[in-house]
């Protein structure tokens, strides 16, 4: 009860409102800075919009193209309770180029081995180590993965050296926030509205706490 997903919405004199789950980098640390009433927050975004690799993922035992990967800072293991069957939660999305895998995923990629320690090489540039592995997500979940990369990572590519993330500008990013109990969302509503517009005074967008 105590996770939103943060949601902006645009006025469009045509289209009429849209609704958009992204949002600009800065937000999770500046949420977490200067509002007390967010004891956590994490960003989650695609690993194709960073990067411009085609998703072709191989093992000693298979190379297969796949799609449904996101770079998550890891603080999205500790406001979210998706389970990990072998690895530390506390550790494994710490070190750029860190993975963690499904347990469908390990044993397409791995078959009976321990996948941990491993590597998966993406498009043949860049070798992931795998840190971990993750039950598998179940069917009522409002996000799917199979693969969870570490946020570190996205400083290694030209993108993010570029400042792609730590700025206002770049709506890559999906931000969860995690309240106190005794937290009112709608004075956090308020609240990130205020210090959103207090760096950037350029936004004509809402922006709104959506209850997972």
């Amino acid at each position: 009860d105590s996770i939103y997903r943060v949601i902006q919405k645009n006025e469009e004199a045509r289209s009429g409102s849209r609704w958009w789950n992204a949002t600009p980098g800065l937000l999770k640390t500046k949420m977490i800075d200067e509002c007390p009433e967010v004891i956590n927050a994490a960003r989650l975004c695609r690993w194709r919009s960073m990067i411009n690799l085609r998703g072709l993922f191989s093992s000693e035992k298979v190379n297969d193209f796949e799609s449904d990967i996101y770079m998550v800072d890891p603080e999205f293991l500790e406001i979210f309770s998706f389970p990990l069957v072998a690895g530390d939660p506390k550790t494994a999305l710490n070190d750029p180029f860190s993975i963690l895998i499904t347990r469908e995923m390990a044993e397409k990629y791995f078959g009976s081995e321990d996948p941990v320690g491993k590597v998966l090489n993406a498009d043949n540039a860049y070798d992931y180590k795998i840190t971990g592995v993750l039950e598998n997500v179940p069917a009522n979940s409002h996000v799917h993965f199979d693969f969870l990369i570490s946020f570190s990572t996205i400083y290694s590519f030209p993108e993010g050296k570029e400042g792609r993330v730590d700025v206002w500008g770049s709506h890559n990013y999906i931000t969860y926030l995690q309240l106190t109990e005794e937290a009112d969302p709608k004075m956090v509503q308020a609240r990130m509205f205020d210090i959103i517009k207090s760096h950037k005074e350029s936004y004509a967008n809402r922006f709104f706490l959506d209850p997972v």
